[in-house]
């Protein structure tokens, strides 16, 4: 606690810290064959054995919906840090997580509705397979009430503040401006948060 008094330079992250880390889902946007309930029951399945934020809103969504689960199965589940989920379901490989990571698995642009989707300010999740885009996941998550008295009282007494998140670049400055952060670093991995 003593060497907390003397510390000039402060780092946080987003979710759970700033924010209450309590996702929840606001917006599914189907870009496939799928629709909101098949898109948001795939995606809920896929995080089934998440702890993450983002797989418990799914969860938590997706039995809100009564949304039936896949009749296909998921084969070979893994998590890639800082990008989502993969698994293998009916001899496709399916992705969960940031859309560059999904859509590095087909390689087809967004349809100008869901671009417009990622610059809303709030978490976007992706779901795609082999053959293209499934649906677009919007996420929303309240600032901590005492989070902007803190930042303010840290800028006052001279102290440096840092948001520091895996979240895309809008989300991450939505949060910074609310609490009056002007240092953003945005996208960055795990181990990029480790190397800062």
């Amino acid at each position: 606690i003593e060497t907390l008094a003397r510390a000039t330079h402060f780092v946080f992250d987003k979710t759970g810290t700033l924010t209450r880390g309590e996702l929840t889902l606001r917006e599914t946007l189907p870009l496939g064959r799928l629709s909101v309930d098949d898109s948001l029951a795939l995606a809920a399945t896929l995080e089934s054995t998440s702890e993450h934020a983002i797989g418990r809103a799914l969860q938590t969504a997706c039995k809100a919906h009564a949304a039936a689960l896949p009749g296909a199965s998921l084969e070979d589940v893994r998590n890639v840090p800082g990008s989502g989920l993969v698994a293998i379901t009916g001899g496709l490989e399916l992705r969960l997580g940031r859309p560059a990571f999904v859509g590095e698995l087909h390689g087809q642009p967004l349809p100008p509705a869901a671009v417009m989707l990622l610059e809303c300010g709030e978490t976007v999740v992706a779901l795609g397979d082999a053959n293209g885009w499934l649906a677009l996941f919007r996420l929303g998550d309240a600032v901590r009430p005492e989070a902007a008295a803190l930042i303010a009282t840290l800028r006052a007494d001279g102290r440096k503040v840092t948001l520091l998140t895996g979240d895309a670049r809008p989300v991450a400055e939505r949060v910074a401006r609310a609490l009056g952060i002007d240092d953003v670093h945005a996208e960055v991995s795990p181990q990029g948060k480790h190397d800062f």
